[in-house]
């Protein structure tokens, strides 16, 4: 993954706690040099991906829209369990196995 895409997933997940973006809070969470972010964020402002405030940097509609597209796909929730009726209850302590259980 690229450093300025690495900057603007960091712009994604501090505006998502409304915390103002500086160059030591994305630091914090890409590592690397203060120019490095410098850089980043330059290139960033001229892809028109980020805008410069006076909170400071800001994703703009097209950088939120890159920053969310370059998430990882989300893990499917596990499927949810069966529900142990009375009767599968009793089978399981007879010692049942599942085709005599659908036979009874």
């Amino acid at each position: 993954m690229s450093y300025d895409l690495q900057v603007l997933r960091a712009l994604l997940r501090l505006s998502r706690r409304s915390v103002p973006a500086s160059v030591d809070e994305l630091l914090v969470r890409v590592g690397g040099e203060p120019d490095d972010v410098r850089r980043a964020l330059g290139a960033l402002v001229r892809s028109e991906l980020v805008q410069r405030t006076p909170r400071g940097p800001a994703l703009t509609l097209a950088g939120l829209a890159v920053a969310v597209a370059s998430l990882p796909p989300r893990k499917k929730a596990a499927p949810p369990r069966a529900r142990r009726t009375q009767t599968g209850a009793v089978a399981l302590r007879l010692g049942l196995t599942q085709s005599q259980r659908r036979a009874a």
